[in-house]
């Protein structure tokens, strides 16, 4: 007879629980990895919605009349799908019509570029992390054809109300930096000075005093033309005492050809522009 000690029972039921505990550990990782990657997947605000916006909404969605019947303007609209059914199927990659047709190249028709393998990628993506919104959509939709604004849209900085966003005004009471004269008063007199005050009071400077008339004209005409100001122009402007004589000055210049032949060669430059003859 064999006969086995108690005590060799309770190590094989611990061994038991233990190999048990593992496996469990493993399919909970395994589980909780899937969640998270599922969490990942790519911002349709940032990434989906441009991309179709870009290849697809030329015919599902900014012309009057839909391709198909389907709207891909918003999720929404792409899961009720058009003629044919549901264009995705949230969760499922394979099984949505809007994969098979762009991996088979049937869309974009005709002799449209077709999504490239990184486009196609990012759809597979969304589509089989649960084709996610970042932000709730439109409850109205105008027609086909029509501009809307999204919720991700309203927060563009070209959206927003304006602000201002001037800091308090400043004044110098010490002397210029680059002059001699002390004890002169140098208020702010437009908003860019507002923002050069504050860094210079932030490292201990102060305005410099103003230039005199004849300075200026030379600086504009410098600064804007790259030409100096004829003595007729000058004289011109030291005799002007009218209280926007600077302001009428500046708009005069800024319309001068000179002007865009300057800033034309400088944006030329920039981009490294050039042609042979």
């Amino acid at each position: 007879m064999h006969l086995v000690r108690g005590n060799d029972l309770g190590g094989a039921a611990v061994a038991e629980r233990a190999a048990w505990a593992q496996r469990s550990c493993r399919a909970l990782v395994t589980l909780m990895l899937g969640v998270l990657l599922t969490g990942m997947g790519p911002s349709y605000e940032r990434e989906v919605r441009p991309l179709l916006k870009r290849r697809c909404l030329g015919c599902h969605g900014e012309q009057p009349e839909l391709a198909g019947g389907l709207d891909l303007r918003l999720r929404r609209t792409a899961v009720a799908g058009g003629d044919s059914g549901p264009a995705i199927e949230p969760g499922n990659a394979a099984a949505s019509l809007l994969m098979e047709q762009v991996v088979s190249q049937a869309m974009p028709p005709g002799d449209v570029r077709k999504l490239s393998q990184e486009e196609i990628d990012l759809l597979q993506r969304w589509i089989a992390a649960g084709a996610l919104t970042d932000d709730p959509e439109p409850n109205k939709l105008p027609p086909p054809g029509e501009p809307f604004i999204t919720a991700a849209d309203r927060h563009h900085w070209s959206l927003l109300p304006i602000r201002s966003v001037l800091p308090s005004k400043v004044a110098s009471e010490a002397q210029g930096s680059t002059s001699a004269t002390s004890g002169f008063h140098a208020d702010a007199m437009n908003g860019l000075d507002l923002f050069i005050g504050r860094e210079l009071r932030e490292h201990g400077l102060s305005f410099a005093a103003p230039a005199d008339r004849r300075t200026l004209i030379r600086r504009l005409y410098f600064d804007l033309l790259g030409l100096p100001p004829s003595p007729e122009e000058i004289e011109r402007f030291l005799a002007d005492d009218a209280a926007d004589a600077w302001e009428r000055l500046v708009d005069r210049v800024l319309a001068s050809p000179h002007y865009g032949e300057r800033w034309a060669r400088h944006w030329l430059d920039v981009v490294h522009f050039g042609e042979t003859h």
